[in-house]
């Protein structure tokens, strides 16, 4: 079940926010210098989902260019980082091999460090329902994978978007240490899938979702001949048979 529930933890913080995912459009008409900022991507979904208006449209799209222009610049040095690492050690220059090597470290941890920065810009940019909105749905389309055999009817989807938000809502509150707030979503994830298989799903839906294991076919064992009897020294007598015994 963890390598399941393991989507929970993060939520949308650790959805799929790292692609370009904004383009910006001249709108025809009177105002040239007026710009569309149009969304695609995860970014228009979470736009549609959440019902951004424009002012929220635009905060978003001045994070999501920020973010694309930091990651760049962070790519760009890993690039020469890379190839003044391969050529220090092309060249056996030992020291230079680990003072790059420990620029190289130091830089992912900065990029890490970015990622979390930005995503964190960018969910600022939703209202406290916004977000709610934005993690239930994340949670919500997790679980319509995850139940794509079972076929659910649009009652059945209802059923389930609601107990997704409920979930993520009861995530976002979890607080503490990293370890122990993951293990703590961990079993709300656990609990979430517990309560759909036990309310939602027919009989049929959790047979499609957890079909019985073939049993093992039974190797045909193959008949070992019988070993044959020694043949008789030349010269030896032939065994006699056993006399029936005598009546008295």
């Amino acid at each position: 079940m963890r390598h399941w529930t393991g989507w929970l933890l993060g939520l949308a913080a650790a959805a799929a926010l790292a692609a370009p995912a904004l383009a910006v459009e001249e709108v025809a008409g009177e105002a040239p210098a007026k710009a569309e900022i149009t969304l695609r991507g995860e970014y228009a979904i979470m736009a549609n989902e959440c019902g951004l208006d424009d002012a929220q449209k635009e905060a978003l799209a001045t994070a999501l260019t920020a973010k694309d222009e930091a990651m760049k610049a962070g790519r760009e040095k890993a690039g020469a980082l890379k190839k003044d690492l391969a050529a220090a050690k092309e060249a056996g220059d030992e020291e230079a091999v680990k003072r790059l090597g420990e620029e190289m470290k130091a830089l992912k941890e900065e990029l890490g460090a970015l990622q979390t920065e930005h995503r964190a810009r960018i969910l600022a940019c939703l209202t406290p329902e916004q977000r709610e909105t934005w993690e239930g749905f994340i949670v919500y389309r997790n679980l319509m994978r995850r139940y794509a055999k079972a076929e659910l009817d649009d009652a059945q989807k209802t059923q389930v978007r609601a107990m997704a938000n409920e979930a993520a809502k009861e995530a976002m509150a979890v607080q503490g240490e990293e370890k122990e707030a993951r293990k703590a979503k961990e079993e709300i994830g656990q609990r979430l899938v517990t309560r759909i298989e036990a309310e939602v799903l027919t009989v049929e839906q959790k047979e499609k979702m957890h079909p019985p294991a073939e049993e093992p076919k039974a190797e045909a064992v193959e008949e070992v001949p019988a070993a044959p009897e020694p043949a008789a020294e030349e010269g030896a007598e032939a065994p006699k048979e056993a006399e029936a015994p005598l009546a008295e």
